[in-house]
This record gives structure tokens, sequence and C-alpha cells, in this order.
């Protein structure tokens, strides 16, 4: 999207902000004035738009509303899924807690300088104050996130599939093989969704017990990272490390390819679940919506403790490698480059799954700090916020406490 500024919005423009934790919708007026308020906190370029075609099965637990509101909301709505510093951008704002459990809400004024949106307000215009309308559109946010979440890592896979041997190919294929089944019910309920409008009893019970095979498959592959950890551990000499850790860089591509499309899977299961649960029990969808919200903290926990062991040895290969340059001045620099490489797969997972890190001056101890810490993560993730490291020091983005 453009990022020029748009010198023909009009004073009366108002824009509503609504807030599950995890993502930001925008509606307002007119789509200009979305994209004013976008621009001006700095959120614009990574937007997206919500289709009433996601918002409209989720507002069924608002009786009154109608196709045409749908409509309304979905013509000036964007959307962006917040990081710690977006969150920091959005925080002055006030939005308030509502009567929607994990919902808050705003109305900000008039457009262009970020300090000139700060009179917050209520106006008998207003689309998303009605708690069935929050509750569904949370239900519609949600599921946009999985979708969206869903189409970045398909595009890490791709990149990553193109790199994996024969050999690495049979191991990935081993332990995907209980997985490929789980897609193809996923991929059979996406199509009587999208042909006959809803996923009907018989369909939703192929896929009723998807998320645990699914985590399964996960767990097996973190602990395969730990292994490579483990593995990279009995190499200390810098000699060793050259001739091993291009093998071991590619059992990291591997594995975290298997955690990208582990995570892809549970996306699209959740889009589908927030669609059944708003057809046959539409007043459990805040209570749907904000487990599937917890069960994805704690994927993401569990992945990050095995990043954790990973990364904390790369640090300390990589610092071994430092103080022998002298002595081995073209293995060293091979090291080297090959550790960022493996890193580099993780960050483009991280990146994938809308989780900042800083990537460039971390230790092992603060590794574990910060990502082993369950209700430190849980937290940042609930806050929009994120683990990130400032003079050395882990620190937590995004959070009222940081205030």
């Amino acid at each position: 999207m453009s990022e020029e500024p748009d010198e023909t919005i009009e004073p009366a423009d108002e824009v509503e902000l609504m807030r599950d934790g995890e993502n930001l919708l925008v509606v307002g007026s007119s789509k200009r004035a979305v994209e004013g308020f976008m621009r001006s906190a700095g959120l614009l370029e990574r937007a997206r738009v919500i289709t009433s075609q996601q918002l409209v099965p989720m507002l069924r637990t608002a009786s009154e509303v109608t196709q045409t509101i749908a409509d309304d909301v979905a013509e000036s709505g964007l959307w962006v899924r917040l990081t710690g510093e977006s969150a920091q951008a959005i925080k002055e704002f006030g939005l308030t807690e509502t009567d929607v459990p994990g919902v808050a809400y705003a109305m900000a004024g008039r457009p262009g300088d970020i300090k000139q949106w700060l009179k917050i307000s209520t106006s008998t215009g207003a689309r998303l104050t009605n708690p069935g309308m929050l509750s569904g559109v949370a239900g519609g946010l949600a599921q946009a996130a999985s979708q969206a979440e869903a189409e970045q890592l398909r595009a890490l896979l791709e990149s990553l599939d193109a790199k994996i041997d024969k050999v690495l190919r049979g191991q990935r294929d081993e332990v995907l093989g209980p997985l490929r089944g789980v897609e193809r019910h996923l991929r059979s309920a996406q199509t009587f969704l999208r042909i006959q409008g809803e996923v009907d009893t018989q369909e939703w019970d192929k896929i009723a017990g998807a998320p645990q095979r699914i985590r399964e498959i996960q767990s097996t592959a973190v602990e395969k990272l730990r292994g490579v950890a483990a593995d990279m551990e009995q190499h200390k000499r810098v000699g060793d490390l050259d001739a091993h850790l291009p093998e071991l860089k590619k059992q990291v591509e591997l594995w975290v390819g298997v955690i990208a499309r582990c995570f892809t899977a549970l996306d699209e299961f959740s889009a589908l679940e927030l669609e059944h649960t708003a057809m046959i029990a539409p007043s459990k969808l805040d209570a749907k919506r904000r487990a599937i919200q917890e069960d994805r903290q704690e994927a993401i926990i569990e992945l990050s403790d095995g990043v954790a062991d990973l990364m904390g040895q790369m640090t300390a290969s990589a610092e071994s490698a430092n103080k022998n340059v002298v002595g081995h001045p073209k293995k060293s620099p091979r090291v080297l480059g090959t550790i960022k490489e493996s890193r580099g797969s993780v960050k483009n997972l991280y990146d994938a799954l809308g989780l900042e890190i800083d990537w460039d001056d971390i230790t092992a101890k603060q590794w574990r700090a910060a990502l082993l810490e369950v209700e430190q993560v849980k937290n940042a993730l609930a806050e929009g916020g994120s683990v990130t490291w400032e003079k050395g020091k882990p620190v937590l983005k995004g959070s009222p406490s940081q205030e």
C-alpha cells in the first residue's frame, strides 16, 4: 500500500480501533480515513484487508447485523498483527476493555499527525460498540490472522523444501506421514465450506482430533532441533565444526520446515474451528477464540524451548570460531557463515509467526532467561508484545509493565 500522505482526508473522519490481544482492526467512515490513521501510526505497510466473507459467518452472534453492515466494515477495514513496536504505537490511544473478554476498543478523532488522533470519543455512528458485533468481528479477525499466517508459512515452506536433498526428504516424509492424512481432511473440509457454506458434522468428525496429531509431529521436530544442538556441542574444534556444520545446517532447515508445516496445519484448523463454532454454538465463539490464542501461545513456548538450546549452542560455537580466526583464517569464517545461515532459517520461521527477536547480540544465557520464562512469554504474546534485547539484556516490549 502507498505510504504517500493523503491531504484530502476530511477533519470529520473518525476511525474505530478494536484489539483482540494479538491483532488490531481499524474501521472508519472511509478507507482513506483508515489508511490515514494506519500511516500515522506506522502500520500501513503491514496492513491487510478483511473481507465480508471472513466476517459474515462470525456475525451470527449479532442477530441484528446484516450482510450490508459486514460489507460496510470490510469496505473500510484494515487489520494488522501487532508486534512489540506497533503495540507501543497504539497504546497511547487508550483502548478500553469491553464486555467481550479479551477485546479492547476506542474511537479516535482527526487524522494527520499521530498526536491529532488522541481524542477518544463515542459516536452514534460507531460500528463496533455492540457486544454481539464485537464478538463476531473478533472471531473474523482471529480467522483472518490464522489464514494470513498460514499463507506466510507456506511461502517459507516453498523456499525450505527446495533445499532438501533426497536423504533428508526421506527423513522428513517418515515424520510427516501422519500429517498428510490430516492435511487431506483439512482440504476436504475447506472444500465443503466453500461449496456448501458450512462444515457439516460428518466432515468435522474427520478433523476434530487433528490438533493432537499435529502437535505430536511438531514436538518430534522440536526434539530434533535439540538433537542438532547436542550434535553441535560434540564438535569443539574449529576443524570439526567446519566439517560437520554444513550437514547440521541442512538438519536445521529440515526440522524448521516440519515445524512450519505443523503451524500451517494448526492455523488452517483454527480457521475452520472458528467457523464451525460460529455455526453450531455462536454463544461460545469468544471462549473458542481465546482458547485458540492460548493454545497457540503454548505451541510458541514449546518451540522457543527447543530453539533456546539450538541458538545457545550456535552462539557458543560462533564464539569458539571467533577465538580461532588466526589459527583457522579460512575455516573460522566458513563456520560463522554456516551458523549465520542456520540462524536465518530459524529467524524466517519466527518472522512468519509474527514474533520479534533481536538476533544480533544474544547469548545462550539470555535465550534461556527470556524464552523459557513461561509467564513472561505468555504475557508478551497476550499483550501483543515480544521479547527483544537492548544493550545485551532481555526486555519485554509492548507490555503495560513497561510503562
